[in-house]
């Protein structure tokens, strides 16, 4: 798929709109012009605190199917019939999926 669309973006007509871009421009990492794509932490200030709040909803209901999906999985694969214990890190896992879940 890969050279299927590199091929495409090289094949687009000439006529696509100057605003449009072909293909993406995307420098190397230890380039002076690439730090500009990957600092975003200096724009966090400009997102307005409605879409701040607004988010929340959705990331607590991303965040609740994390943690059910993972208890469900978890309790299943530990039923008496497959003879497994709870792991050593059991409750440490729960903990990092916490972390990652709440970006704490």
């Amino acid at each position: 798929m890969v050279i299927v669309w590199t091929a495409f973006s090289h094949a687009l007509p000439s006529g696509v709109p100057s605003g449009v871009p072909r293909r993406l421009f995307s420098p190397l990492p230890w380039e002076s012009s690439s730090l500009g794509h990957w600092t975003v932490a200096k724009d966090l200030f400009s997102v307005p605190p409605v879409y701040i709040f607004a988010a929340i909803v959705p990331a607590l209901m991303v965040a609740g199917l994390y943690f059910f999906d993972h208890s469900v999985a978890s309790q299943l694969a530990q039923q008496q019939e497959f003879n497994l214990k709870k792991p050593s890190a059991y409750h440490y896992d729960i903990l990092v999926l916490g972390f990652m879940v709440c970006g704490v």
